[in-house]
């Protein structure tokens, strides 16, 4: 899980795989809303795990734990203005792919 610009998301590998967000902070218990889906990048069932927005909310990173040659790796994904895109995936160098990350946004 994470806050961003004053609204929660986390991810999940069942279901409807992907990014999910509340809008603002919960105070109980409601519906969320998919906001970055990431189910069908690449080949087998996609497992995110952490992730990471931008403050502006239109580029992400998603840490996708399948190995490397079923799409896993660290995902990259822009917004497009109407979608989010996978741009590119980077390898973790070996069979496995990624369970967390830390990204910088300044530069």
């Amino acid at each position: 899980m994470n806050i961003v610009a004053g609204n929660l998301y986390f991810t999940t590998g069942s279901g409807t795989v992907g990014v999910y967000g509340y809008s603002g902070l919960p105070t109980a218990v409601t519906a969320n809303s998919l906001i970055l889906q990431t189910a069908g990048t690449g080949t087998g069932t996609a497992s995110p795990y952490d992730f990471a927005f931008n403050a502006g909310m239109t580029l992400a990173y998603v840490a996708d734990d399948r190995t490397t040659v079923n799409g896993g790796g660290i995902q990259r994904y822009d917004w497009n203005g109407t979608a989010w895109a996978l741009t590119y995936t980077l390898n973790t160098g070996g069979t496995g792919g990624a369970r967390g990350l830390a990204v910088d946004f300044s530069g």
